[in-house]
C-alpha cells in the first residue's frame, strides 16, 4: 500500500506539473493577445499620428525659414525672433506630447509599480493619439476635465490603454453614423 500511495503522489505531481504548464501557456497566450491588440491599434492610429506630427513639423520648418528670410534682409527684430521662437517651442512641445503618448501606449506596463497618477494628464495624452483619426472620420471629440487634478493609484500605461480602447470602441460604434 505504501507503493500505491507513492504511485498516487507521482501521478499527482505529474498532474500538478501539467496544470502549471497549462496555466503558463494560458498566460503566455494572454500576453501575446494583448500585445497583438496593441500593435493593431497602433497600426490603425499610425496615419493619424503621422499627420498629427507633420503639422507641427511644417510650422517649425516655416518659422525657421522665416527667421532666415528676416535675418537675410536684416529685418529680424528681437520681438519677431522671440515670437517665432515661442511658436517653434509650442510645436516642438506638441510633438513631444504625441511621442510621449505613443511610447506610453506601446510599452508593457503590467510590471510597473502602482504609483500616484494624474488622470487628466493620462486622458489628455491618450486623446492626442486618436484625435486625428476621429477628426478624419468626421467625429468631434470634446473633453471637459475638472480644473483640479484627479490623482489616483494605478499604472499610467494601463490606464492609457483602457481609455484608448474605450475611445476606439466609441469611434467604431459611431463611425458610420451622421
Amino acid at each position: 500500500s505504501l507503493c500505491y500511495i507513492g504511485f498516487l503522489n507521482i501521478i499527482k505531481y505529474k498532474d500538478n506539473k501539467k496544470l502549471i504548464q497549462a496555466q503558463k501557456s494560458i498566460e503566455d497566450q494572454r500576453v501575446t493577445l494583448i500585445h497583438s491588440s496593441k500593435m493593431s491599434t497602433l497600426g490603425e492610429m499610425a496615419s493619424g499620428v503621422a499627420h498629427e506630427i507633420n503639422n507641427p513639423l511644417a510650422v517649425i520648418h516655416s518659422k525657421a525659414e522665416r527667421i532666415l528670410r528676416l535675418s537675410e534682409t536684416e529685418k529680424l527684430t528681437s520681438e519677431s525672433a522671440i515670437d517665432i521662437a515661442n511658436k517653434i517651442i509650442l510645436m516642438a512641445d506638441r510633438i513631444s506630447k504625441i511621442i510621449s503618448g505613443l511610447r506610453s501606449f506601446a510599452r508593457d506596463g503590467e510590471g510597473d509599480p502602482m504609483t500616484e497618477v494624474n488622470l487628466q494628464q493620462v486622458i489628455s495624452e491618450t486623446i492626442e493619439l486618436c484625435y486625428v483619426r476621429m477628426k478624419n472620420h468626421g467625429i468631434e471629440l470634446q473633453m471637459e476635465l475638472p480644473l483640479q487634478p484627479i490623482k489616483l493609484l494605478g499604472r499610467a500605461t494601463q490606464l492609457s490603454q483602457v481609455i484608448l480602447n474605450l475611445l476606439n470602441n466609441a469611434h467604431d460604434a459611431i463611425e458610420s453614423q451622421k
